[in-house]
């Protein structure tokens, strides 16, 4: 049974991307239409801006310690008061729960536990 559910997945993901790279060579490798061949191309003072992202997300995306020591500092505060709290891997956030030692005689009524 599963040896046919992956053979059938498997032809999914290959006519998947099939479907995918025909509608990628249509859409950019096609050929252009006259009414969009006279738009100017990206001016030299538009490249730049354009250049700084790129290298900004390429630099980030491989490095991203970079971005995280800077934050660091700004954002410390906001990130220790949120310690107590834990994400799930589905993304629920939720108090920490740690394992507590009780002892017999601390009074519990009240909501006192000994750590």
């Amino acid at each position: 049974m599963f040896q046919i559910a992956t053979v059938l997945a498997l032809w999914g993901v290959v006519l998947s991307t099939v479907y995918m790279l025909r509608a990628y060579r249509k859409t950019f490798m096609g050929t252009v239409r006259e009414q969009w061949q006279k738009l100017p191309d990206l001016s030299p003072a538009l490249r730049v801006p354009v250049m700084l992202l790129v290298a900004a997300l390429l630099c980030y995306g491989f490095f991203p310690q970079i971005l995280v020591r800077n934050v660091i500092p700004t954002f410390g505060g906001v990130l220790s008061t949120n310690a107590n709290m834990q994400t799930c891997s589905h993304g629920v956030v939720r108090p920490l729960q740690t394992p507590v030692a009780i002892q017999k005689d601390a009074p519990q009524e009240r909501g006192y536990s000994i750590r």
